[in-house]
């Protein structure tokens, strides 16, 4: 992770934009923010300089150019819409945050906000960022293989995951490649953490929050047997692309519903977990629009086909 991560923040009130500011330049020296009151003065600067900033802190109602329309403009740039936007708005009607839901974004947070809850969720989002910009700087240099026929994957830890994730993505079109390793990067955490180590969202939730989590999945890895692992099966036919992720292990299930976390809701807004999912079904909506996806809670197995 780099010493400091560079944070974009965008709003027409000077207060709200020195309040953010404030609190995120004595956060030790790990963040640095510049302010910009206007859409198209954000757009300018990222289009200066796209690889500088990592999270957008992007208000809803400006003038000019909205947040949304902002949003949508930096989604549809190739260059720029790997960023993390985290949506900040004094509307927090239900359908306002729905609109939010629907148009792909993750993190939200309605002002005025609390202090331990706005430092968390920008922790959370900068987190993950840096695994992202981690696995897509190292695309170049991971091993291909041949992309006829199939291949099995067999994963028993986060390290494991991540080149298994590398692998995968060299599997698919350069073009969607970026993308692509996010979402196998997604998928096969889900499927380590729920379907091998049965944590359940609530106990992830915890365990981030606490600080635990790394130390929990490093616990939970080394108590595996020989014969408990994650699976990916990967093949490809002139037809199409089937992924499926599965796991096997000797823990009893902890109730997990794929189609609940799927899409985003309004009640993870705030959460440091549940967007892993919905950002799998987000990249794949964008790339592939007929994809499908099958979640089987018999053997805890995601089938991805596009």
């Amino acid at each position: 992770m780099t010493d400091t991560t560079q944070i974009l923040a965008i709003d027409d009130e000077p207060l709200n934009l020195a309040l953010i500011s404030d609190i995120l330049e004595l956060a030790d020296g790990k963040y640095s923010v510049t302010s910009v009151d206007r859409g198209k003065k954000a757009l300018e600067l990222l289009e200066q300089q796209p690889e500088k900033f990592s999270l957008l802190l992007l208000d809803l109602m400006m003038p000019e150019m909205t947040g949304m329309e902002l949003y949508q403009k930096i989604k549809k740039t190739p260059h720029l819409n790997g960023l993390i936007v985290i949506v900040q708005t004094a509307r927090a009607g239900q359908n306002s945050l729905e609109e939010i839901c629907h148009s792909g974004i993750t993190y939200c947070i309605t002002k005025p906000f609390l202090h331990d809850e706005f430092c968390h969720l920008i922790h959370s989002a900068e987190t993950k960022i840096h695994l992202y910009r981690s696995l897509i700087s190292q695309l170049k240099t991971a091993e291909t293989l041949p992309i006829s026929g199939s291949h099995l994957f067999k994963i028993k830890s986060k390290q494991d995951a991540f080149d298994t994730a590398l692998q995968l993505a060299s599997l698919t079109p350069p073009e969607s490649a970026e993308k692509m390793v996010i979402v196998f990067w997604e998928a096969i955490l889900n499927t380590l953490e729920h379907g091998l180590l049965k944590l359940g969202y609530n106990n992830k939730n915890r365990l981030l929050k606490n600080e635990q989590y790394d130390a929990a999945i490093e616990q939970g890895v080394n108590q595996l047997s020989e014969h408990e692992s994650c699976y990916v099966v990967f093949s490809k036919t002139d037809n199409e692309t089937r992924i499926v992720f599965t796991s096997q292990s000797s823990t009893p299930d902890v109730p997990f519903d794929y189609y609940e976390y799927k899409s985003m809701k309004i009640k993870r807004f705030l959460e440091p977990n549940g967007r892993g999912l919905a950002t799998i079904n987000q990249i794949l909506t964008d790339l592939f629009p007929q994809h499908h996806c099958h979640y089987s809670k018999e053997n805890n197995s995601l089938t991805i086909i596009f």
